[in-house]
């Protein structure tokens, strides 16, 4: 019965650990993911308004 209650103590301490390992990398995946996109949206935009700039003044 204790080795029971030990293995059912141990197997929720690591699927704890576990979880918490796997959702901190999805999470940094994510928002990598998140930042490059925008990063690409935010710079898209900046070129147009450059270039709508620059057409102007020419």
């Amino acid at each position: 019965i204790l080795v029971d209650i030990l293995v059912d103590i141990l197997v929720d301490i690591l699927v704890d650990i576990l979880v918490d390992i796997l959702v901190d990398i999805l999470v940094d995946i994510l928002v990598d993911i998140l930042v490059d996109i925008l990063v690409d949206i935010l710079v898209d935009i900046l070129v147009d308004r450059l270039v709508d700039l620059l057409v102007d003044i020419s």
